[in-house]
């Protein structure tokens, strides 16, 4: 019984070749759809679920209209936040986060004045900012210091950089 099934498959694709290759095509375009959707979608519903209150965590974005298109930034204007928070009573926080460029980052060390410069890795953050996100500080003045004009916070990694090994934290 399946033989003869196979059979009429063959012979009916030989008949209509042009009509396999369109269902096959068809077929081949939904599917490639489909996970291409849902791989989207995976990405976007998993963003920072690792944070507490993820679900009332809002991104804004910017798009500026130049005249060779639409150019997207992941950051926004610096007034937005304090509009934001000022004009909509139920936006508990607006925290503000800004790439910058090029920084020159200066130590004051025992041995002088080391200078760093980064590029790609630097931003500017207020204190909601740094309110809404779970951070695991290893010094104990890591959300007090944001408050503080001309400090930073940096992570481990770029501590080591600048300041060498530390053998004790807070």
């Amino acid at each position: 019984m399946i033989k003869n099934y196979i059979r009429i498959a063959i012979r009916n694709l030989r008949i209509n070749k042009s009509y396999f290759l369109l269902n096959v095509l068809g077929l081949s375009m939904g599917m490639c759809g489909a996970v291409l959707i849902f791989l989207f979608l995976q990405f976007h519903l998993k963003t920072d679920r690792h944070q507490p209150d993820f679900d009332r965590i809002y991104r804004v974005v910017l798009d500026m209209m130049l005249d060779e298109g639409i150019q997207r930034g992941t950051d926004s204007s610096v007034p937005l936040a304090m509009s934001l928070s000022q004009d909509y009573p139920q936006i508990e926080q607006a925290g503000l986060i800004r790439k910058l460029p090029d920084a020159t980052l200066s130590s004051v060390q025992e041995n002088g004045v080391h200078r760093f410069i980064e590029k790609d890795k630097i931003a500017f953050a207020n204190q909601d900012f740094m309110d809404m996100f779970a951070f695991e500080w290893l010094e104990k003045s890591g959300p007090a210091i944001m408050k503080e004009p001309y400090h930073i916070v940096i992570s481990e990694r770029q501590a080591e950089k600048y300041f060498g090994k530390k053998t004790q934290r807070a």
